[in-house]
C-alpha cells in the first residue's frame, strides 16, 4: 500500500511533463456498399459509425440511418441514403451521384457542392435543407439533374449554379424547391435550367446568364435578371406574388404548343425586368410591367368576377408576330408609354382579340405599323372597350379592322398617316388626322361622334359592306375639314357642318337636325341617296349630280320629312332619266336658292311627293326637268334651245311669280296653263329669243311678257302651243339703240291649240310700257286670230297737237283686233 501512494506523485509528474496535444484528426469512413444499417460498425471502413468530427463517404449500397446523427462531412458519389433519421452535416459535402430517401432531413449547414453527370435524387419524402452554400456544377451536357421524386430542397443560404451545359431540376410527386436564400444562376451557366419541380422563391432568384424554365413556380420574393439573361415560365402553373424583377433581362411566360399552355398568375409587385409574352394565359390581379415589354401569343385573362383586374405597360411595348393576343374576362389593359403593333405576316393575323370583357387604355402612343390587314376583334360575350385617350398612329399602308364587338372610342388623337383605320362602334370625343391616301372608314356598328375633329388630306368615309346590318354614324357637331365619303349605311346625328369636298354614292342621312357641306359635293353612281327623318341638307357651293349607269338609278331620295337647301350650284349632269323621288311620309322640299343646272341631256323628275321650291336661279340647259307636284315658281328659270321646264301633274299649273325667260320650252300639264304672275322673257333681260309654252298660256293683272326688238329680223317672241289669255303688262325694249320705223311690225306671240272657238284668245295686255326707244315712236298691239304682232303706229297729224299729251297716252296703250 505505501508502495503505490509513493508511485502517484510520479505518475502526475510524468504526465504533466508531456506536451499538450490539439484535436483529434477527422476520420473519413466509406460506406460498404451494403445495404444495411448505418450504425453498425462494421458496415464502414474504417469502423463507424461517423461521429461529429467524421466525414462520411457513401459511394454504392444503401445506408440505411433510422436515429439522428450529426457528422462533419457527407460526400455521396453513388448509392442510397435512406431512413428516418435526420442527418446533420457541419462541415463541407460533396455530392456527384446518389440517391436520398425517406420520410427524413439531410441537413448541409456547411458548404456543399453538386457535381458531376451523375443524377441526384431525392425521394420518398426525403428533405434536403441547405444551410451552408451550394455550388451545383461540372455537368459534361444534359445531366447533373437534381430530380425532387417526392422530395423537398430548402436553400436557406447561397445556391449557385454554375453548369456549363442545360441541366435540369425534375420533380415528381409531392416536390419542392424552396429558396428562402440566394439562388444565382451564375455567368458561367449560358443553358438553361430546366426546372419541372415546383420552385418556391421567397429569397432572391438571381438569373446572370442563360435561361431558366420553370413549370411549377410561386415567387414573392426578388428576381433579379441579368442581360441576356431570362426566366421562362412554359408549362404547368406559375406565380409571382408581390414579387419583384429587375435588371435588364427578360420575363417570359410563353408555351411550347405541346398538350395544354401554362398558366402564369401575376399579381402585385414591380416588375422592372423586360418581360415577353408569347403564349400561355397570364392570370392575376393588378400587374404593372415597368420595363420593355413584348406580346407575341397567349392572353391576358381577369377572373370574370367584377374585380377589374387590370395589368399596367408602363414601359414601351412591342405587339408582334402572327399569333392572336387575347384579353379575356373583364382584364383591362393599360398602355402608359409607346406600343408598336407590327410584324404580322398575312392578312388578318397578329389579331388583338377580345373575350368575354375586356378593355384596352391607349394612354400613351400605339403605333400601329402592320403590313398587312389587323384586327381588333372579339370573340364571344362584352362589353369590349378599345379607349385611345394618348395618340394613335395608324402608320401601315393596310386596313386595320376594329370588329363590331369592340368599341372604338378616342378620346385623344388618331393619326391616320397611312391605309385605313375602320372602327365598327363606339363612341369618339377626340380628334381625327387623316393624311393624304389614308381612310378613316365606318362600315359597320353604331358609332358616335361627339364634336370631334376630322382633319387633313385623306378622306372620312362612310360605307357599307352589304353583310347584315349597315354601320350608323352619329356626327355631333364637330369640326370636319377632311374630305368626305358617303357610300352606305346611314349618317346622322346633331348640325353638323363638312368642310372639305364630299362624294355621296350611296347611304343615307338621317334625322331631325342639318348636314351642311361648304364645300364642293359629288353624288354619283348608281345607288339610291336617301334624306330621312327630318333632315335638312345644306349645299352651300358646287355639288353635281352625275352617273347614273341606267335610267331611274342613282335617286336622291326623301323618306318620313326631308329637305335639301341649294345655297350654292347644283348641276344636274346624269346621262339616264334621274329621279328626286320620296318613300313614304313628308312634307319633302327641294329648295334652290342658288343656281340649279339642267346639264344631261335626260329627264330629271320630282315626284309628287317633293316640292320643288325655286327663289334662285334654275337653268335648264339641255334635256328635261318634270315637276310632279304643285309648282311657283318665286325665282328665275332659264331654258336653253334643248331644254324643256315641265309640270306633269294632272291637276298643276305651272305658276310662275319670278321670271321665265330662255329660247326652250315650258309645258305645263295635259290641259293647264303656264299661269304667268312674274315676268316671261324669251331669251333673257339683254338677249333675245324664241320661247316655247308647250300648253296654255295665261299672264295675270300682275304678270308682265318682255319683249326685247334688236332688229326687225332679231326680237323677242314666243310660242304658245295652246290657249292664249293676257293681262297685265307687255313691255317693249330696245336693245342697243335699235328704233324701228313707221309700218314695221313684230309678230310677238303666235298661238294654236288646233282648235278654232273663243278660247283660242282671251284677253289682252293691260299696259304697254317701251324703253330706250325715241320718245316720238308709237307701238301698236294687234290681237289676230293666231298671233299678237307689235306694230310702229302712225304719229297723229298736227291738228290734234293741242290734245297730244292725252292722245300720246291714249295711243301708247291703244290696242286693235282685226282678222286676218
Amino acid at each position: 500500500m505505501h508502495r503505490r501512494h509513493r508511485l502517484l506523485p510520479s505518475v502526475l509528474a510524468t504526465a504533466l511533463s508531456l506536451p499538450t496535444l490539439g484535436p483529434a484528426t477527422a476520420a473519413t469512413l466509406t460506406w460498404n456498399n451494403a445495404t444495411a444499417d448505418w450504425n453498425i460498425a462494421g458496415n464502414w471502413t474504417p469502423a463507424g459509425p461517423p461521429a461529429a468530427g467524421d466525414v462520411a463517404v457513401v459511394n454504392g449500397g444503401n445506408a440505411q440511418l433510422n436515429a439522428p446523427a450529426t457528422i462533419l462531412g457527407f460526400n455521396q458519389g453513388g448509392g442510397v441514403l435512406s431512413g428516418t433519421g435526420n442527418l446533420t452535416i457541419t462541415g463541407s459535402s460533396t455530392w456527384t451521384m446518389g440517391t436520398q430517401t425517406g420520410a427524413a432531413v439531410t441537413q448541409y449547414d456547411g458548404p456543399l457542392a453538386i457535381s458531376g453527370p451523375g443524377a441526384k435524387t431525392i425521394s420518398a419524402s426525403r428533405t434536403v435543407t441547405l444551410n451552408g452554400n451550394t455550388t451545383w456544377s461540372g455537368n459534361t451536357g444534359a445531366n447533373n439533374t437534381i430530380a425532387l421524386s417526392t422530395g423537398t430542397i430548402n436553400n436557406n443560404a447561397v445556391f449557385t449554379d454554375q453548369n456549363s451545359f442545360g441541366n435540369a431540376l425534375t420533380g415528381t410527386g409531392v416536390n419542392a424547391f424552396n429558396n428562402a436564400g440566394t439562388y444565382t444562376k451564375d455567368v458561367s451557366s449560358t443553358g438553361t435550367t430546366t426546372v419541372t419541380a415546383v420552385f418556391n422563391n421567397t429569397g432572391t432568384l438571381n438569373v446572370n446568364a442563360g435561361s431558366m424554365n420553370m413549370t411549377a413556380s410561386t415567387h414573392s420574393g426578388t428576381i433579379n435578371l441579368a442581360n441576356g439573361a431570362s426566366i421562362e415560365f412554359r408549362n404547368g402553373t406559375n406565380q409571382l406574388n408581390g414579387a419583384t424583377t429587375t435588371g435588364a433581362g427578360t420575363l417570359i411566360v410563353s408555351t411550347d404548343n405541346v398538350g395544354a399552355d401554362g398558366a402564369a398568375t401575376i399579381t402585385g409587385g414591380a416588375i422592372g425586368s423586360a418581360f415577353l409574352l408569347s403564349g400561355g394565359p397570364l392570370y392575376g390581379g393588378a400587374q404593372a410591367f415597368n420595363g420593355t415589354s413584348t406580346w407575341t401569343g397567349g392572353s391576358i385573362v381577369g377572373d370574370a368576377a367584377g374585380d377589374f383586374e387590370v395589368t399596367d405597360f408602363n414601359g414601351d411595348l412591342t405587339i408582334s408576330g402572327a399569333n392572336t393576343k387575347a384579353m379575356v374576362n373583364g382584364r383591362t389593359v393599360n398602355l402608359n408609354a409607346t406600343t408598336t403593333w407590327t410584324g404580322n405576316t398575312a392578312a388578318n393575323n397578329n389579331a388583338i382579340r377580345f373575350w368575354n370583357g375586356a378593355t384596352l387604355n391607349n394612354n400613351g402612343t400605339f403605333n400601329d405599323n402592320n403590313t398587312f390587314q389587323a384586327f381588333i376583334e372579339h370573340n364571344v360575350g362584352g362589353p369590349h372597350n378599345f379607349n385611345n385617350v394618348g395618340t394613335y398612329n395608324k402608320n401601315g399602308s393596310s386596313v386595320t379592322v376594329v370588329d363590331g364587338g369592340v368599341a372604338f372610342n378616342n378620346g385623344g388623337t388618331v393619326n391616320i398617316n397611312a391605309g385605313t383605320l375602320r372602327p365598327s362602334g363606339g363612341t369618339s370625343t377626340g380628334a381625327f388626322n387623316i393624311a393624304a391616301g389614308a381612310t378613316l372608314q365606318f362600315q359597320d356598328g353604331a358609332n358616335v361622334l361627339n364634336n370631334v375633329t376630322t382633319a387633313g388630306a385623306g378622306t372620312f368615309a362612310i360605307t357599307s359592306d352589304n353583310i347584315g346590318a349597315d354601320a350608323t354614324v352619329s356626327v355631333n357637331g364637330g369640326t370636319h375639314t377632311t374630305a368626305f365619303l358617303l357610300s352606305g349605311s346611314t349618317l346622322t346625328g346633331s348640325d353638323h357642318v363638312f368642310q372639305g369636298p364630299a362624294t355621296w354614292t350611296g347611304g343615307a342621312i338621317s334625322g331631325a337636325a342639318s348636314t351642311t357641306f361648304t364645300n364642293n359635293v359629288t353624288i354619283s353612281g348608281p345607288n339610291t341617296k336617301s334624306i330621312i327623318g327630318g333632315r335638312t341638307i345644306n349645299l352651300n357651293a358646287t355639288t353635281t349630280w352625275t352617273g347614273n349607269t341606267a335610267a331611274n338609278n342613282n335617286a336622291i331620295r326623301f323618306w318620313n320629312g326631308a329637305t335639301l337647301n341649294n345655297n350654292g350650284t347644283f348641276n344636274d349632269e346624269n346621262a339616264f332619266n334621274a329621279f328626286i323621288e320620296h318613300n313614304v311620309g313628308g312634307p319633302h322640299n327641294f329648295n334652290n336658292i342658288g343656281t340649279y343646272n339642267k346639264n344631261g341631256n335626260s329627264v330629271t323628275l320630282f315626284d309628287l311627293g317633293v316640292n320643288l321650291n325655286n327663289t334662285g336661279q334654275f337653268n335648264v340647259n339641255a334635256g328635261t326637268v318634270q315637276v310632279f307636284n304643285a309648282f311657283d315658281n318665286q325665282g328665275t328659270i332659264t331654258t336653253a334651245d334643248a331644254g324643256t321646264f315641265a309640270t306633269t301633274g294632272t291637276s298643276v299649273d305651272l305658276q310662275n311669280h319670278g321670271i321665265l325667260q330662255g329660247t326652250g320650252t315650258y309645258d305645263p300639264a295635259a290641259g293647264r296653263a303656264v299661269i304667268n304672275a312674274g315676268e316671261v322673257r324669251p331669251g333673257s333681260a339683254t338677249t333675245v329669243g324664241r320661247l316655247t309654252m308647250a300648253g296654255n298660256y295665261t299672264q295675270t293683272a300682275g304678270g308682265l311678257f318682255q319683249v326685247n326688238l334688236a332688229s326687225l329680223s332679231a326680237f323677242d317672241s314666243m310660242d304658245v302651243l295652246g290657249n292664249l289669255a293676257l293681262a297685265g303688262v307687255l313691255q317693249v325694249t330696245s336693245l342697243d339703240g335699235y328704233n324701228p320705223v313707221l309700218g314695221d311690225s313684230f309678230t310677238i306671240i303666235t298661238f294654236d291649240d288646233a282648235v278654232a272657238d273663243a278660247t283660242d284668245l282671251t284677253g289682252t295686255f293691260g299696259s304697254l310700257t317701251a324703253t330706250g326707244f325715241d320718245p316720238a315712236l308709237l307701238f301698236e298691239v294687234l290681237y289676230l286670230d293666231h298671233s299678237v304682232v307689235l306694230t310702229v303706229a302712225e304719229v297723229p297729224l298736227p291738228p290734234a297737237w293741242p290734245l297730244a299729251g292725252t292722245a300720246l297716252a291714249a295711243l301708247l296703250l291703244r290696242a286693235r283686233r282685226r282678222r286676218a
